[in-house]
């Protein structure tokens, strides 16, 4: 169940990339507007579930409101983060950088969760990393950044800051499900999607001044299906922690991403690749089978 949820969350979380990218080729600006809504959306999908099918309306307590806050930060800046660099960079390049953020969580889990370490999930790891490297720009790609050295440093600056959020916001949820024993995992999204996209809606009005409604209209399309892929992988993301250690569901999760970003940068946005990328994804493969039966061996 935990393994085909993680291939049904690869779906959900590659399509939404697909729609940043989609609409940011388009129409370029109203980001900020895009990831409100998206998180707005979220918003709602967790509220239409906590509203008919949560049994545990009771247990809300206020101790989980500063994991709260801390969740709608890092998932704002994680949302804007990741529409600004699918924006200034390639698609495939763009989605295999963000892949160096399962480093990240899988020792974040196993460093705050205890989560197993044998010499195979070290193994595993290293080729987690072997993996991404060899999946590295191709030329093309390459003069594709270069072409503008404030782009690029912008990109990068995205990426980085990507990494340390998408982490930083699985380690928060991961901490409040332990504490609160998986009573009040809705409570949590509906607190951080709805800050997060109030915070991201007063900024974008902020930028966009008089020209809001055009950047409503054009974006609201990309960004409600946006939102609702992003609710149903975030709502699928806490189900996976009750079944699967951490560490093995974000390596297993990127190096799938991976593969799909692989291929729809290829076939859907005409980027090329070479022989060591094609090595790296079959490097990643591996470490996903390592992974699944690290804690086993």
């Amino acid at each position: 169940m935990g393994y085909l949820l993680i291939l049904v969350v690869t779906g959900t979380t590659t399509f939404e990339n697909v729609l940043k990218k989609s609409y940011s080729n388009k129409y370029g600006n109203g980001g900020f507007i895009f990831t409100a809504f998206a998180s707005f959306f979220s918003f709602l999908f967790f509220l239409a579930k906590y509203l008919f099918t949560d049994t545990n309306k009771g247990d809300f307590t206020t101790a989980l409101i500063p994991y709260a806050i801390a969740g709608a930060f890092c998932y704002a800046m994680a949302s804007i983060a990741c529409y600004l660099a699918y924006q200034t960079g390639p698609f495939a390049l763009t989605s295999l950088f963000f892949s160096f953020s399962v480093v990240v969580t899988s020792v974040s889990g196993i460093i705050f969760f205890n989560e197993p370490l044998t010499i195979w999930t070290i193994v595993a790891l290293v080729l987690v990393v072997v993996s991404v490297i060899l999946l590295k720009e191709p030329k093309q790609q390459q003069e594709e950044i270069k072409s503008s050295k404030k782009r690029k440093f912008f990109w990068v600056a995205m990426v980085v800051t990507l990494l340390i959020t998408n982490p930083a916001y699985s380690v928060v949820r991961k901490f409040q499900q332990n504490l609160f024993n998986n009573t009040v995992n809705n409570e949590f999204m509906l607190i951080a999607s709805a800050l997060s996209s109030i915070a991201l809606f007063i900024i974008g009005f902020i930028i966009a001044k008089k020209g809001s409604f055009q950047v409503i209209k054009k974006s609201f399309p990309y960004a409600s299906l946006t939102g609702i892929s992003n609710g149903a992988s975030n709502m699928l993301c806490i189900l996976l922690d009750t079944l699967l250690p951490l560490s093995i569901t974000s390596s297993t999760r990127a190096v799938l991403s991976k593969g799909a970003s692989f291929a729809l940068g290829h076939f859907l946005y005409k980027e090329k690749f070479v022989l060591k990328q094609i090595i790296g994804l079959i490097i990643g493969m591996i470490a996903i089978v390592l992974l699944n039966f690290a804690p086993m061996l």
